[in-house]
């Protein structure tokens, strides 16, 4: 028996340096790239082409943004949008599920985010046509400091309540539709 003991001890420090060596993405992250698409640069400003719209069978609570990669190389959408608006210094918060894979966008591609500007019933005083967007590093939560850009709401302008959120970035626009309209947490 003390030969099976020390086996068994001595094996528990080498499977642990064996698990600590491999890359492991915490549950829910974000962590592998989409298949046949290598992790590329975070995208910038400069790169991308910005477009928002509702969703027709919507009535104005939620909108979508498109981010087109206008540049001849790969970018990647990291974690979620900075949105800001009316001039506020903090950005709007994410909800929904990370995506199973990084919004790595090829030239002319694009990633999409859905933006829950409010809720039945809540004062959407706040009425803009222009807000700012922001976009993350690999970090979550880096390069805040960076400047937004300034982008034009959906024709009309956009009613913000007091609690709007955005969805994190995803290729699919399906996966982000699913998110806005049936996440239950929005």
């Amino acid at each position: 028996m003390d030969k099976n003991w020390k086996t068994y001890a001595l094996g528990v420090p080498a499977v642990a340096a064996l698990l600590a060596a491999v890359p492991v993405a915490p549950s829910g992250s974000a962590a592998p790239a989409a298949a046949n698409r290598t992790t590329a640069p975070a995208c910038d400003a400069g790169g991308l082409s910005v477009a928002t719209s509702y969703w027709e069978q919507d009535s104005g609570q939620n909108m979508l943004i498109k981010a087109t990669n206008t540049t001849g190389k790969g970018c990647t959408l990291y974690h979620y949008p900075y949105l800001y608006f009316s001039g506020s210094t903090l950005p709007v918060p994410p909800f929904g599920a990370a995506p199973k894979a990084l919004a790595t966008i090829r030239p002319h591609e694009s990633a999409y985010a859905g933006v829950h500007l409010f809720r039945a019933g809540e004062n959407t005083a706040n009425a803009v046509n222009r807000f700012g967007i922001g976009y993350q590093g690999r970090v979550l939560g880096s390069d805040r400091e960076v400047a937004p850009v300034d982008v034009r709401a959906p024709e009309g302008g956009a009613d913000v309540g007091p609690y709007p959120a955005v969805t994190r970035w995803n290729l699919d626009r399906r996966a982000v539709e699913d998110i806005v309209f049936r996440s239950g947490d929005n």
